[in-house]
């Protein structure tokens, strides 16, 4: 699969998926084969069911959330994309309730596509300023 087809791949994936919602996408461009390390406190995910389930509860706790990509470097099946989320904590997040407040936080995903689906990728991204930015987390200087 040619380069640009697989970055295309992967802005399906955040402007269909998680932008739009469209969770039907994820039978198209998430391999069977699937599966992928998450941050804690996920757990692992396998197959296009478990990237559905994760899309749906992320956007139930952020009904407005957005990802723009702000760079992609693609070569052979890899592509990197680093991103921003934007959203609104209005609906109950992880174990978080509701709290109203806008979250913006920035990560980097590393992809592996092959014939125009997603075999596995690896996240990074600011957890612990998601959590500042809710105000459920308080990190406090050191002394």
């Amino acid at each position: 699969m040619e380069i640009g087809e697989n970055r295309r791949v992967v802005e399906r994936y955040f402007d269909e998926l998680w932008n739009r919602g469209n969770l039907a996408v994820a039978d198209e461009i998430i391999a069977a084969d699937f599966s992928a390390p998450m941050p804690p406190p996920n757990h692992p995910l396998h197959g296009p069911g478990d990237v559905k389930e994760f899309v749906a509860a992320d956007r139930l706790g952020y009904p407005d959330l957005g990802f723009s990509i702000d760079e992609t470097v693609a070569e052979a099946d890899k592509v990197v994309a680093r991103w921003t989320m934007r959203g609104t904590h209005l609906g109950t997040w992880k174990v978080f309730a509701p709290t109203g407040r806008s979250i913006a936080f920035s990560g980097i995903t590393i992809f592996t596509v092959k014939g125009g689906r997603i075999h596995s990728f690896q996240v990074v991204s600011d957890a612990l300023g998601v959590l500042q930015q809710l105000g459920v987390v308080t990190v406090r200087p050191t002394t």
